[in-house]
């Protein structure tokens, strides 16, 4: 099985707990607006209609954070489970590296005796067990890396899973892909010598669930914080200037009554 197949099964698995997790964050955030929704009907009570357009309006609005929290934090829960008890990000960084060798010119310079430690290796000609190490430039490499996703990327899926694999996979090749930027510029590998390739892809597959776990757990703290936050200080400004305008904005019964009776009286 080839290793994009291999981690297309393993986001198929990683699916039902995504769309669980989706599910189950729009329900959430549903239930608190109806809550807010009530909240802000009793802070405004008595400005009928006014109370009840903006209780919904409430819902709506969290309905619709609801379903951004799931898209950032759902799938990126999803991903963590996934990369920690599937090694699923192992398997798309062997994936993408897999795509970046293969399309490799054969002009491609091996390293230096020196580097190497064989003159057999090279000068290319080194046994099968022992393959001669390909060094590049960071712009080389970082072109390669890009075309590789892009190549990953086109893989499509259909149906309501399909849909959900495509998100992850999106999801997982843009962290696989910073990661492996990070790994690259902190590569010792300097020019003229340039970055070995066997070195990168090692320490990549030893350091990759740690990276990606890392990198999807500060995604979702920070999506959660940003929309949540933004989410009920909107509310709270919401409804305190909802209530100042209908409170000193929306005429008086007495003015009314008085301006009706006023020809009466004269």
């Amino acid at each position: 099985m080839s290793p994009i197949r291999h981690v297309a099964g393993l986001l198929f698995q990683v699916a039902g707990t995504a769309i669980w997790n989706w599910g189950s964050t729009i329900l959430s955030m549903v239930g608190v607006g109806v809550l807010c929704g009530g909240a802000t009907w009793l802070w405004l009570r008595g400005h009928a209609p006014y109370d009840v357009i903006l209780a919904g309006v409430v819902v709506i609005e969290c309905a619709v954070a609801g379903w951004m929290l799931a898209s950032k934090r759902g799938l990126s829960s999803a991903l963590i489970r996934g990369v920690e008890q599937l090694g699923i990000g192992r398997s798309m960084v062997n994936a993408v590296m897999d795509q970046v060798e293969q399309r490799l010119p054969a002009s491609v310079p091996v390293a230096t005796a020196a580097v190497q430690g064989s003159a057999a290796t090279a000068l290319g000609t080194a046994p099968k067990d022992q393959p001669s190490d390909r060094r590049w430039s960071i712009a080389e490499i970082e072109v390669r890396i890009q075309n590789a996703v892009a190549a990953i990327a086109g893989e499509r899926s259909r149906g309501l899973t399909g849909w959900i694999t495509r998100m992850l996979q999106a999801r997982l090749l843009s962290g696989v892909e910073a990661i492996i930027r990070q790994r690259v510029h902190q590569s010792p590998g300097t020019e003229p010598q340039g970055i070995s390739f066997r070195e990168l892809r090692t320490d990549l597959q030893t350091h990759s669930d740690r990276l990606l776990t890392s990198r999807f757990r500060g995604l979702a703290f920070k999506s959660t914080f940003l929309i949540l936050g933004g989410l009920f200080s909107g509310l709270l400004v919401q409804a305190a200037v909802a209530g100042w305008i209908l409170e000193f904005w929306s005429p008086s019964a007495p003015t009314v009554q008085t301006m009706s009776n006023s020809p009466e009286t004269e």
